[in-house]
């Protein structure tokens, strides 16, 4: 009798993995397919967020409303916004825009010598000029040009 009690457990085991199995098959298959859609659907989402990047970097920025508004949150102290600054981005903006270092320095008015301090990482510039750089950073060539021109005594 003992046999037969084992023999029966057996078969029971047996046959509920044989059934178990052709319940989960199909649903693996199915997990596969789900992870291939969502690891496809991360790589769209991550060519989405650099074409945005892209696109939204070509876009032209009226300057002149930005700087005096920007700008005058910054001196009173009030800005909330933090931008990063290092001495190699700002020279690469600087060439970018195909200014001069006293050219910047009017645009961002301040004087020469702390625009060179700034790229030679001689010093940091204050707030008040990240939170300005971070302005000219939105500027086009023609668009620092034009304010540069209405400022020909190089004051800005």
């Amino acid at each position: 009798m003992a046999n037969t009690a084992a023999l029966t457990k057996e078969q029971i085991a047996r046959i509920s993995r044989k059934e178990s199995r052709k319940i989960i098959e199909p649903m693996k298959a199915q997990l596969v397919l789900l992870r291939k859609t969502v690891a496809t659907l991360k790589n769209e989402r991550a060519q989405f967020r650099r074409e945005v990047a892209t696109v939204s970097k070509g876009t032209v920025r009226s300057a002149t409303p930005q700087l005096r508004s920007e700008v005058d949150v910054a001196e009173a102290g009030t800005t909330t916004r933090r931008y990063r600054f290092t001495a190699a981005s700002f020279r690469k903006l600087r060439e970018r825009l195909e200014l001069t270092r006293p050219e910047m320095a009017t645009l961002l008015g301040s004087s020469k010598q702390a625009v060179y301090m700034w790229e030679t990482e001689g010093s940091q510039p204050r707030e008040v000029f990240v939170a300005k750089i971070a302005i000219v950073k939105g500027l086009t060539k023609q668009s620092a040009r034009q304010l540069l021109e209405a400022h020909p005594d190089g004051q800005p």
